[in-house]
């Protein structure tokens, strides 16, 4: 009867390994994702504000070179009215779109979900001889109020998140298979020295 209830408890805690390792994979890629969404949307700030900030400085210095001559030119003019449209609507479409802080939100993201992986890795690598219900509970939790306040994360970060994590996956494989340097340069070594103990023996 002992054995019996050794084995149920065993299954269980092997059962609970595999769900912390499942989720420990779902969040990892929870948090590659938000990473790559927060660089996205970053990139796309910049492509907005810098030109944006570009032509406010032109059509600024040029009203302040206008003001020195008696008279201003009609091209000069349109030129600087029509600079001084673009960079207004470059400017309102960075404030309506909001790059700057869907960045941060997923920025926010990310840190919440590292901070979950390092929960569940530090309870996979423990010894654990006991049940890890109560531990479960708790990380569900947290998962839960995290992908309640994380956002959206576009379909483009999705597929460079999974691309990132397929290949690190792929390159610690490879890392296991190679061999190490260092042992294949002690065999030649040792097959020498057996052949230099052979000698002597026969000498």
């Amino acid at each position: 009867m002992l054995d019996g209830t050794n084995v149920t408890h065993d299954a269980k805690l092997v059962k609970e390994r595999q769900l912390l390792e499942e989720w420990n994979e779902r969040v990892t890629l929870e948090q590659r994702a938000h990473y790559e969404a927060s660089l996205l949307f970053g990139a796309r700030k910049l492509r907005i504000g810098v030109p944006s900030v570009i032509l406010s400085t032109i059509v600024g210095t040029a009203v302040f070179a206008s003001l020195s001559e008696a008279e201003v030119s009609v091209v000069l003019r349109v030129i600087t009215g029509t600079l001084s449209v673009v960079a207004a609507i470059l400017a309102a479409l960075q404030t309506f779109l909001g790059y700057s802080e869907r960045g941060a939100n997923h920025q926010r993201a990310r840190t919440e979900y590292g901070k979950i992986r390092r929960t569940i890795e530090q309870l996979l690598v423990g010894d654990h001889s006991t049940s890890l219900s109560q531990e479960i509970t708790d990380v569900r939790e947290q998962i839960d109020a995290a992908d309640e306040k994380a956002p959206d994360v576009p379909n483009r970060a999705w597929k460079k998140a999974k691309a990132a994590l397929e290949a690190q996956s792929i390159n610690r494989q490879a890392a296991k298979t190679v061999p190490r340097v260092d042992t294949l340069s002690t065999q030649p070594r040792a097959a020498l020295s057996e052949t230099t103990d052979s000698r002597n023996v026969g000498e």
